[in-house]
């Protein structure tokens, strides 16, 4: 596993390695985010979204090698160092929600469907929203042919942005066998998500953890 994580920290602009370092003891290792970003609820948050998709990218690794990785704790506010506590067991679990083959297990759904699937798996769902909902400060033209999703959630907690990071690999893996000009796009940084304006009872009731824009085509 200690192999796995060093090749992991080594993609740093994607898996945010500046966030995090771990601590391996015996069979269990730790994740832990530093010092400086847990200061800051939104560096802290994407400090934790980013060990979020560690974990999946480990989940992968591990099935792929016929073994699987149990997560034994997970973050909690009373903790704010140990996000995660994970070793790994040999064969395969029947709860793993490794996202490794998603592609080729849902090759006749649109992708629009499989992101939304693995969403539901991580206690995530969509919600459109129209063009004049859509955030000023994103820096993403609305353009016509791109449908806009608001990712609400039940609670805003460490559990929560974990889930978020583990459901990211997964579409990342998806989105890895896609054309570029089809690939959706996804918002997960705080500022963003704030200036959003909804009439929608759904998303005022929950939290806003992301966005998510879609070719039309992939819908």
């Amino acid at each position: 596993m200690k192999k796995w994580v060093d090749q992991i920290r080594l993609q740093s602009d994607h898996y945010g390695s500046q966030y995090w370092r771990y601590h391996h003891s015996g069979t269990v290792m730790e994740l832990i985010v530093d010092t400086p970003y847990r200061k800051n609820q939104s560096e802290y948050r994407k400090a934790i979204i980013h060990v979020g998709m560690v974990l999946q990218a480990l989940s992968d690794m591990a099935a792929k090698s016929g073994q699987t990785v149990l997560i034994q704790s997970f973050p909690s506010l009373d903790d704010l160092q140990v996000v995660a506590a994970v070793r790994i067991q040999r064969g395969h679990s029947s709860t793993n929600n490794s996202g490794a083959s998603a592609g080729s297990k849902h090759s006749s759904r649109s992708m629009f469907s499989q992101i939304c699937a693995f969403a539901d798996k991580y206690q995530l769902h969509f919600e459109e929203i129209s063009r004049s909902e859509i955030p000023e400060n994103t820096e993403i033209d609305p353009d016509e042919s791109f449908k806009w999703y608001a990712l609400p959630s039940r609670f805003d907690n460490p559990f929560t942005w974990l889930r978020i990071g583990q459901w990211k690999e997964v579409v990342n893996k998806l989105m890895g066998r896609m054309d570029n000009e089809k690939m959706p796009q996804i918002i997960t940084d705080r500022p963003a998500l704030k200036e959003l304006k909804s009439t929608s009872s759904r998303i005022r009731k929950n939290y806003i953890q992301g966005f998510v824009i879609v070719n039309t085509e992939s819908v």
